[in-house]
């Protein structure tokens, strides 16, 4: 999504002002991407600084390049980590950078262990093959609104969106 903070806007029935740089939907949108692996679970503890980790490879179909989410492994929300694969063996992934954190990994499933509740890192894709990116300029990326909406002559529109395996980044 291109464009100036001070071109036009775009106002819907009159009442909703949309801005620009904006994807709108008042009616029926649908996105597939292709599907791929959504999430895996780290198989080895690692501690800050390293840059590799080790992962459950079962049906893994990620690739260099891909970006990923590493969850935290404590109670402190900030510890949750982005980084991009540079290299895959397997369930072996080599980070672009030294991870900042300690992440908790093990062989197999904890939930024998905690009722039924896996507690390894959760490490999860964030590449998808469609993208739909806002302008990083001028502090105004760009937005999604899916919305419902009155025509002018009565008629009532219902707004929804599917976005399945679709990557969205610098939107609101």
């Amino acid at each position: 999504m291109l464009g100036h903070t001070e071109s036009d806007t775009l106002t819907l029935g009159g009442t909703i002002k949309a801005g620009n740089k904006v994807l709108v939907s008042s009616a029926m949108v649908e996105m597939y991407g292709k599907a791929r692996k959504r999430m895996s679970r780290m198989t080895e503890e690692v501690l800050a600084g390293a840059t590799v980790i080790k992962v459950d490879a079962t049906d893994l179909d990620w690739v260099v390049g891909d970006q990923i989410f590493l969850a935290t492994s404590t109670m402190n929300n900030t510890h949750s980590e982005y980084r991009k694969i540079t290299a895959i063996t397997g369930g072996a992934i080599t980070l672009d950078k030294k991870l900042a954190y300690y992440h908790y990994g093990a062989a197999a499933s904890t939930g024998t262990l905690y009722n039924g509740v896996d507690i390894r890192n959760e490490v999860i894709l964030l590449t998808r093959n469609i993208n739909v990116r806002g302008e990083a300029k001028d502090n105004w990326p760009g937005h999604v609104l899916v919305t419902d909406i009155i025509e002018s002559n009565g008629a009532f529109r219902v707004g929804y969106m599917i976005a399945d395996n679709i990557e969205f980044s610098n939107l609101s």
